[in-house]
């Protein structure tokens, strides 16, 4: 086991080692902050968890540290890119060019829509399917915002992992809004 996490961390610190390479290669602002963010944050995750392999009385706290790495550095990472194209740090002149603006507003009425539903609905398994459709949009929204890693982190926490618990909870409990509540 000694030797699978020690294979596991060095594969880790060769993710690291080259998002630090992507940094000082890559032409902008932008590119650079993709390539410090994917490879950074799978190779703090792989080399956290090589730990925990390596030491298995540290597993499970080597696993929240990862979890929290894999939930936290995609966020933090759009957070410094759109600071940087809201305050006009240019693209490289090779870059794609940004095409959020083609559905922005299809997605924005599609979200307003299924905002007001989960507000209407009084069967709460439509309002969370109609709030899971809220995050899905969202999700998609972040994409064309050129923020894979945000829309994954939305897809998966806002509009699988939330749904799920709200799920789980409207089994254990009455699905039907009293009409006295309301």
């Amino acid at each position: 086991m000694s030797t699978f996490g020690a294979v596991v961390t060095a594969i880790g610190a060769v993710f690291l080692f080259l998002g630090s390479l992507g940094v000082f290669r890559f032409p902008d602002v932008y590119n650079r902050l993709q390539a410090g963010t994917k490879c950074t944050t799978l190779g703090a995750f792989l080399t956290v968890i090589g730990v925990g392999i390596m030491e298995p009385e540290w597993f499970p706290k080597a696993l929240l540290i990862a979890l929290f790495i894999l939930l936290t550095n995609p966020v933090s990472s759009h957070a410094l890119g759109r600071a940087g194209k809201k305050s006009g740090v240019p693209m490289w002149r090779g870059s794609v060019v940004d095409r959020s603006a083609d559905f922005k507003a299809f997605l924005l009425a599609i979200m307003l829509v299924a905002a007001i539903c989960v507000t209407i609905f009084k069967d709460l398994m439509n309002a969370v399917i109609a709030s899971a459709l809220v995050s899905l949009v969202a999700s998609i929204v972040f994409y064309f915002l050129q923020a894979p890693d945000v829309a994954m982190a939305e897809a998966s926490i806002g509009a699988g992992l939330t749904t799920g618990i709200f799920i789980f909870a409207i089994r254990r409990t009455v699905r039907q809004e009293d009409e006295e509540s309301s």
